[in-house]
C-alpha cells in the first residue's frame, strides 16, 4: 500500500460524529489498532505503542482523539501529546520528535471534527499551539477554512528499493561508495541484526550517548529505547542492527522501524574514532540488501534540516530522492522554527560537546523531553 498516495475523499455525506478521548481498555486499544491497520495514510507512529513509550520514558500525557459515527464506527483518529516547555506554555504535538503523525480521517468532515476537538483541548490545557506533521501535504479541500498554518522547512529523503538487487544497488551507488564498502570489509567489519537483549541495549545506548554528545545534542533517556524495543520489537516493527569490528566490539548501529512495505532509518549511531573504517557505509549497504531480500519497497531516511548539507549529500549517494515536507500549526501564528542545526545554536552545541559524558548524561537526558 502506497503511503504517498493522495488522501481519498468520498463524495457521500458523513454521518454525525462524536469525538472523544480513547480509553485504555484492551477493547479500546484493539479498535484503535484495527483502524490504523486499514487506514491508507497510517504510519508506524500512529501505533498505540507510542502512547506508553512516550509516557514511560518522557512523561508525556497523551490525548488520543477518536471520531465515531452514530453506529460507533471509527471514522478518524488524532494522536496528540502534551509536550512541556522549559519556560512558557506546553504544546500539543502529533507526534513528538518524528517527521510524521497527525490525524487520520475518512473524509474532510471527520478531519474538521477532529481538529475542532483538538482546538478545544488546546484551550482546556492552556497549550500555546497544536503542531502536527505529515510527509504528504493535505489537499486544499481538506484544510480550507480550518485556520491551519503551513510551514515548509524539513527535507525528507526516501530511496526506492523496488526493482533493486544487491548487485544493482552496488552498481548504482557508484565507485566511491563501493570503495568505502570494500574498505570496511577489508577492515574486518561485520554487520549483524541483533536480538533485543539487555546487553544489546546497553551497547546501543553507550554509542547513542557518545554520538549525541559529538553532535552537541542531548541523548534520549535509556528507558525510551527499552520501552521502544519492548513494545515494538516482538512484532518485528523495531529492529536493531550493529557493526562489529574485527575484535567483536560494537562500533556503530541503527534502529530500523518497519512501516508496512517501508523501512524507516529511525536512529543511527557511530563513534567518530571509528569512522575512518567506513562502518556507516557498510551498515547501510548490508541493511538495505537485507530489506531488498525481504521485499521491502522503500528505505526512508527521515527528515533533516536543509542546513545539514553533508548529511543530505550522504543520503543522496544512497539514491535518496529529497523533497520538502510540511508541518501544520493551529495558533495565532506559526511558532519560531526550532532547528538545532542552525548556526544560532552552535554555542550550545559546542558547550555540550565539551561536557564530560557522565555530566552530559545526567544533565541533558532529562531535558530532551522539552524538544519533542
Amino acid at each position: 500500500m502506497d503511503h504517498l498516495s493522495p488522501i481519498e475523499m468520498p463524495a457521500e455525506s458523513t454521518p454525525a460524529l462524536i469525538v472523544r478521548i480513547l480509553g485504555e481498555t484492551p477493547d479500546e486499544v484493539a479498535r484503535w489498532q484495527a483502524y490504523v491497520a486499514t487506514a491508507p495514510a497510517a504510519t508506524i507512529y500512529h501505533d498505540i505503542a507510542w502512547r506508553e513509550i512516550f509516557r514511560l520514558a518522557l512523561g508525556y500525557r497523551s490525548y488520543f482523539l477518536v471520531a465515531e459515527d452514530r453506529l460507533g464506527r471509527i471514522r478518524g483518529i488524532f494522536p496528540l501529546y502534551r509536550v512541556p516547555a522549559m519556560f512558557g506554555r506546553p504544546r500539543l504535538v502529533s507526534v513528538p520528535f518524528r517527521d510524521r503523525g497527525g490525524p487520520l480521517f475518512d473524509d474532510p468532515a471527520t478531519f474538521t471534527a477532529l481538529l475542532d476537538e483538538a482546538k478545544r483541548l488546546k484551550i482546556d490545557i492552556g497549550a500555546s499551539h497544536i503542531e502536527f506533521k505529515t510527509i504528504v501535504p493535505y489537499p486544499e479541500p481538506v484544510i480550507v477554512g480550518t485556520g491551519l498554518i503551513r510551514a515548509d522547512h524539513w527535507m525528507h529523503s526516501v530511496t526506492s528499493l523496488a526493482g533493486l538487487s544487491k548487485t544493482k544497488l552496488l552498481k548504482a551507488v557508484g565507485d566511491k561508495t563501493r570503495n568505502m564498502i570494500r574498505q570496511a570489509e577489508r577492515a574486518g567489519l561485520q554487520v549483524v541484526e541483533t536480538d533485543i537483549t539487555s546487553a544489546a541495549i546497553t551497547s546501543w545506548y553507550r554509542l547513542h550517548q557518545s554520538s549525541q554528545k559529538g553532535l552537541g545534542l542531548p541523548p534520549f533517556p535509556r528507558p525510551f529505547f527499552e520501552k521502544l524495543f519492548a513494545d515494538l520489537g516482538p512484532r518485528r516493527l523495531a529492529r536493531l542492527f550493529q557493526v562489529n569490528d574485527a575484535s567483536g566490539s560494537v562500533i556503530a548501529g541503527c534502529i530500523v522501524l518497519m512501516d508496512r512495505d517501508t523501512a524507516i532509518y529511525a536512529y543511527s549511531v557511530s563513534l567518530p574514532i571509528n569512522r575512518h573504517a567506513r562502518p556507516n557505509d557498510l551498515m547501510l549497504f548490508r541493511v538495505m540488501c537485507r530489506l531488498i531480500e525481504e521485499g521491502c519497497r522503500r528505505f526512508d531516511f527521515g527528515a533533516d534540516s536543509p542546513s545539514q548539507s553533508g548529511l543530505l549529500f550522504f543520503k543522496r549517494k544512497w539514491l535518496a530522492e529529497q523533497t520538502t515536507i510540511p508541518r501544520y500549526y493551529v495558533g495565532e501564528q506559526a511558532p519560531e522554527m526550532i532547528d538545532s542545526s542552525a548556526g544560532r545554536f552552535e554555542l550550545v552545541r559546542s558547550i555540550t560537546r565539551r561536557l564530560p559524558l557522565p555530566i552530559a548524561r545526567a544533565t541533558l537526558a532529562p531535558l530532551v523531553r522539552y524538544f519533542g
